[in-house]
């Protein structure tokens, strides 16, 4: 199977034309623009082994090297990932900008030269911005259709500023966009956007749900170590009811890697919470099944969320959930029902929903069943997957809505 691959950062090792013809014959060939990480990635790159008939060519510009599927090609952008927090700090920032500008140069020609060397009719760009104007620009080159996905910190940020809204309308009117939770879909619409909704799946299979009474005392929380994912909060929660943690003998266990790992770890010194707090660092898909299916909770402290994978892995996986009041969380959380819900910020208040859910085990083990059952009825990847067949189609719902 033909194949990029890095060389000088960004040149291709193509195999032959009749090797590449033969191998894919008349699937649809997808140009898939993802700067995801790893185990983001993962996850995206599972549906597709579930579309038989789709081949991925996938445009990514993270230099950590990553594990991919047998079949997918990889075009490295050499632009470095800089994430920024405002839309508009991108006109304010020297370097912010010129690695958006470079991004979007190099981004774009890579991507063109890609989507014709290998004949994409499809082009997919998770993220509208910059990802989706890449695509935007290979699409109107090219002639591939243009999907756009929007993951949630995209549209909750950048659709703050003008230029932002500008390039959404024209993403808009080129191709289609998928909204990954209906709060998304809602605020889309207020813009005046219409999109599908198609929320990111889990492969359930992978997670083998285990009753609180075999679960141990164990706290987790899995992702970036960044501003709007507040793992601080977790800490300052535990030190809030240290002595029932102690007590009970829970173990915290934060897991991810991010710029406030270091913060994070001097507040852990400081509150003296070194017995019963770790940081685990970035962990394989392997041992973060292992460590769901161990669990008693999983906590969420994120300001704001598209439609968090890592909630529905511990929603399949049988952990209690506790995570912020946030319309993200509300998409797959009824308070009471299949999970608990606290006040964003609000230390206290996720200190007292831990405590309680070691308290009431009792009333929380069928918590975490009716969980199970919505991940496996509403989340499962083989629909997302046959969805999203008919969107790279065109054969989709005429009402603009996906699985909604």
């Amino acid at each position: 199977m033909p194949r990029f691959s890095r060389r000088s950062q960004a040149v291709v090792h193509l195999g032959s034309e009749s090797e590449t013809r033969a191998s894919e014959g008349k699937a649809t060939r997808v140009l898939l623009i993802c700067d995801f990480g790893p185990g983001l990635l993962r996850h995206v790159l599972e549906t597709y082994a579930f579309m038989s008939d789709t081949r991925v060519t996938l445009v990514r510009r993270r230099m950590r090297r990553v594990a991919l599927p047998a079949g997918v090609r990889l075009v490295t952008v050499p632009v470095p990932v800089i994430g920024a927090s405002d839309w508009g700090e991108v006109s304010k920032s020297l370097p912010l900008l010129l690695n958006t500008a470079s991004y979007l140069l190099l981004g774009s020609l890579l991507s063109t030269l890609a989507a014709f060397r290998f004949r994409c009719g499809v082009v997919h760009a998770r993220f509208l911005f910059p990802e989706g104007i890449v695509g935007l620009v290979v699409s109107a080159l090219s002639g591939a259709k243009l999907v756009a996905t929007a993951e949630g910190f995209d549209v909750n940020l950048h659709l703050r500023n003008r230029l932002a809204r500008a390039a959404l309308a024209m993403i808009a009117r080129r191709g289609e966009i998928i909204s990954v939770s209906k709060p998304i879909f809602e605020q889309l619409s207020s813009f005046g956007v219409t999109s599908r909704y198609l929320p990111n799946g889990l492969d359930t299979s992978r997670f083998k749900f285990v009753r609180l009474d075999k679960k141990e005392s164990l706290v987790i929380f899995v992702g970036m170590l960044e501003e709007n994912k507040r793992p601080q909060l977790l800490v300052e929660a535990v030190s809030r009811i240290r002595p029932f943690i102690a007590q009970e003998g829970i173990k915290v266990r934060i897991i991810g890697e991010g710029p406030l790992r270091d913060t994070i770890k001097r507040r852990i010194d400081e509150l003296g919470l070194e017995d019963c707090i770790s940081l685990e660092g970035f962990l394989g898909t392997e041992s973060i099944v292992d460590f769901m299916a161990k669990a008693y909770a999983y906590v969420s402290c994120s300001a704001t969320e598209g439609l968090s994978l890592a909630m529905l892995e511990a929603m399949a996986s049988g952990p209690v959930v506790v995570a912020t009041d946030i319309p993200a969380t509300r998409a797959l959380i009824t308070n009471t029902e299949t999970g608990f819900t606290f006040p964003p910020d609000d230390a206290d208040g996720l200190a007292q929903a831990i405590k309680f859910v070691f308290e009431h085990s009792s009333e929380t083990s069928g918590v975490t069943a009716r969980a199970r059952k919505l991940v496996e009825s509403t989340y499962e990847v083989r629909n997302g997957a046959s969805e999203l067949s008919r969107i790279y189609a065109g054969s989709g719902p005429a009402n603009g809505v996906g699985l909604l």
